[in-house]
């Protein structure tokens, strides 16, 4: 394979790799499991839901006690939150407020973050810190996480388009070689971003208020996740750098029937 072709070749299987890397880690952030995590951290300072459960406690004893049918919707909570009865009667303290996290989590994600409130009450100021904190939460997602999806497996398999003509006109320690260049060439530059944006993140929170520093504390959290698979690729691509070095030392040691070691009888 020419040179300038097997060079062309790399370079594009590592950028829609690293794509890939990304797209395949935003898809893990957004994952209902994941995502509804990371929501729930940020409703709960969004909706001062530990300043207000007490009278939440109080308000869904008494609407319980008053109830007609078998269930009721917490009072007073901006979400529609459905409870039965005899379940309404015993609800309080941690567990009450992570039965409210867990269904504004499951509400967010599945409708977004416009099922808080109506648009004209949601005036964050565009371009202010707010609003990007409110459009980051936005994309956590049931559509979102589909879309980072289709998009990881589109760049997977273009990676993979690309690196399989090089990887078959290499020899062993070259096919290990150039996968351990491509892993680390996407994860180093990730491992990167993810550091900086939580220390930029950090820097924000110091002179924040408590609301928008725990919402910032989400965005940490994130960008940790993001650090970690990058490092985790990175140690992989290495492993198979060191690995091609030890294969092509032993391709090239000379064999002992041809330094005269092994032919005597």
């Amino acid at each position: 394979m020419k040179g300038v072709r097997a060079l062309a070749l790399g370079l594009g299987a590592w950028a829609l790799f690293s794509l890939f890397f990304l797209a395949l880690t935003a898809a893990q952030l957004t994952a209902p499991g994941p995502g509804k995590a990371l929501l729930s951290r940020a409703l709960a300072p969004l909706l001062d839901l530990d300043a207000a459960l007490p009278y939440l406690e109080e308000a869904l004893h008494q609407a319980a006690q008053e109830a007609q049918g078998p269930t009721l919707a917490v009072p007073d909570f901006p979400l529609p939150v459905q409870v039965a009865k005899e379940e309404a009667l015993t609800l309080r303290g941690e567990k009450l407020r992570s039965l409210l996290l867990q269904e504004a989590a499951r509400q967010v994600y599945s409708q977004g973050m416009g099922v808080l409130a109506g648009e004209g009450e949601r005036d964050l100021g565009r371009g202010s810190l707010p609003w990007a904190m409110d459009r980051g939460l936005g994309l956590i997602g049931h559509k979102t996480h589909l879309a980072f999806m289709v998009a990881a497996a589109v760049l997977g398999v273009a990676s993979l388009g690309l690196a399989l003509p090089l990887l078959m006109a290499l020899p062993s320690w070259g096919k290990l070689a150039s996968l351990g260049a491509i892993w680390v060439g996407a994860g180093l530059p990730s491992l990167l971003l993810g550091l900086a944006a939580r220390l930029a993140l950090k820097a924000l929170q110091g002179g924040a208020t408590p609301l928008v520093h725990q919402l910032l504390q989400v965005g940490v959290e994130a960008a940790s996740v993001l650090v970690r698979n990058a490092l985790a690729l990175s140690a992989l691509g290495t492993a198979f750098l060191a690995l091609a070095v030890l294969l092509l030392r032993a391709q090239a040691r000379p064999s002992p029937s041809l330094t005269g070691e092994g032919g005597q009888a």
